[in-house]
């Protein structure tokens, strides 16, 4: 999630009329794939946001408390892919103000 694939696309709606070997969902990103996959097959789903070593997951991305930060886009692909639950890469980061646990939960 929020790794930068297919633009950081959520899932829409029309999505589950997508078969699965169609050339349409080539450019989405890995969240709402993911996510299509899981529904066919009647799969519970849950994301991770980026660890350190994905290109452009640094700490500074991990601080970026705009719309366009991680934390945001983690959230918003969550929330429109249906998924239960998030992981988060680097969970210490919540507690030492590299990132803010309240802010990942005003977002949920």
């Amino acid at each position: 999630m929020a790794d930068g694939s297919g633009d950081n696309g959520g899932c829409t709606p029309a999505d589950s009329s997508v078969p699965l070997l169609s050339d349409t969902s080539s450019g989405w990103s890995a969240a709402r794939w993911f996510s299509r996959i899981a529904d066919e097959y009647g799969f519970g789903k849950s994301g991770e946001n980026p660890g350190y070593a994905a290109k452009g997951a640094q700490p500074a991305a991990y601080r970026d408390t705009s719309s366009n930060g991680m934390m945001a886009i983690t959230m918003r692909q969550a929330k429109s892919c249906g998924f239960r639950s998030i992981y988060w890469a680097h969970d210490a980061d919540l507690w030492n103000n590299t990132a803010s646990l309240s802010r990942l939960v005003a977002l949920s």
